[in-house]
């Protein structure tokens, strides 16, 4: 099982200067991006860049986000994986199971796999997606181009996306993914919506969001991140219930709180989580 990763900092793969910055930044993972921020003319020298930085000196993992299996781009955007030296791919526009196929061909190297969920096709065909690869560790959202695809206005308060990203991480538990990440928040300027809708997701079950700018990292990883207090409470969560649980007690009450195997086992999986990014 690959680890959680909270922060996944998209960037154009023509801009080598930027990716250099995004490598050094302190996002949790990096997206080179071949798809929607590459112009058409640039889709060549933007391939040569990413493979070129691709073995650049990192301590994170590195994606790459290739063009649609539908896009013409798509058989030029295979050599580049081949070429590269990368974590794994990001596939956009994932409708169904057939594209999985269709990158398991190119994925010589056994690479990482996002499928990237966004339109009402690729949500209804999401589990058959999710089934279609053991490469696969996780979906990713794009709400934008999925609202776009079912007429839904885009707005702050997620209204409309709380199916989608509901679903999703019911399918992934089903299926034994890791949670999937979330997506972008596109105004740079609003930070306090930025964090309301990371917390709102993480409450979902969703673990982690993409990115579009350096500033927007330290608020998502911050989110995702247990705080002292969060750590202690569950530390004392476990010691207690061990304590307990030896003596064949297996329901306990700390500080005015019910504590059961259910509580003991998310106090449990906090510490774990704590272990990443400490």
């Amino acid at each position: 099982m690959m680890n959680l990763l909270r922060s996944f900092l998209f960037v154009p793969g023509n801009n080598e200067k930027l990716i250099m910055k995004a490598l050094n930044s302190s996002a949790d993972a990096v997206i080179i991006d071949l798809e929607d921020a590459v112009a058409l003319n640039a889709k060549d020298n933007a391939r040569a860049i990413a493979v070129r930085s691709s073995f650049k000196s990192r301590n994170k993992p590195l994606y790459i986000r290739i063009n649609s299996t539908k896009s013409s781009f798509f058989s030029e955007d295979s050599v580049s994986i081949s070429e590269a030296n990368i974590d794994g791919i990001v596939l956009p526009k994932c409708e169904d199971a057939d594209e999985i196929l269709k990158v398991i061909l190119i994925n010589k190297k056994n690479l990482d796999i996002i499928p990237l969920i966004e339109s009402a096709a690729g949500l209804l065909n999401l589990k058959e997606i999710g089934k279609a690869s053991k490469n696969i560790s996780r979906f990713a959202f794009g709400a934008i181009d999925y609202t776009l695809d079912i007429g839904a206005k885009y707005t702050k308060s997620g209204l409309e996306l709380l199916y989608p990203r509901s679903y999703m991480v019911i399918i992934s538990k089903v299926l034994g993914l890791l949670p999937p990440v979330d997506t972008v928040f596109p105004d740079l300027k609003d930070e306090a919506n930025l964090k309301s809708e990371t917390e709102h997701i993480k409450n979902l079950g969703m673990f982690g969001k993409l990115a579009i700018h350096p500033k927007q990292i330290s608020i998502i990883n911050e989110t995702f991140t247990p705080t002292e207090d969060e750590i202690e409470n569950a530390r004392k969560i476990v010691d207690a219930f061990n304590t307990s649980e030896k003596q064949g007690i297996a329901s306990i009450k700390l500080n005015n709180h019910f504590i059961d195997y259910p509580v003991y086992k998310k106090a449990q999986l906090l510490l774990e989580l704590t272990k990443n990014f400490k």
